[in-house]
């Protein structure tokens, strides 16, 4: 529907105050993947496939572990459990690093 310089959101933070955050560019970036121009999507978020990748392996895990749980006997479904949530943690700390240290920076530095 929306393709890379047609969205109606606009940057408000970016225009307001001029700082750019590592979040712009996102649903630009995101209308490029999802019609396979990688290259095009990095130019507007070089995170774009870092972030969008979060979701898509997400869901292959869901997929994954929902057949583990139901194939293995019960007492070892709590440790698949914890296994899931550790590795959901660990990508999704990856994935978002640059937007949760830039909103850490931001905030520590609106509250000195």
């Amino acid at each position: 529907m929306f393709r890379a310089g047609n969205h109606p959101i606009q940057a408000w933070l970016t225009e307001l105050t001029g700082v750019v955050p590592p979040s712009k560019g996102l649903s630009a970036a995101f209308s490029e993947i999802v019609r396979f121009n990688l290259n095009e999507a990095l130019l507007y978020n070089a995170h774009s496939i870092r972030v969008f990748s979060f979701f898509g392996i997400q869901l292959l895990l869901r997929i994954f572990f929902i057949v583990l749980a139901m194939a293995i006997p019960y007492r070892i479904e709590i440790k698949l459990m914890l296994l899931d949530i550790l590795i959901s943690l660990g990508l999704f700390i990856y994935s978002f690093y640059p937007l949760i240290s830039f909103t850490l920076k931001i905030s520590t530095e609106l509250l000195n």
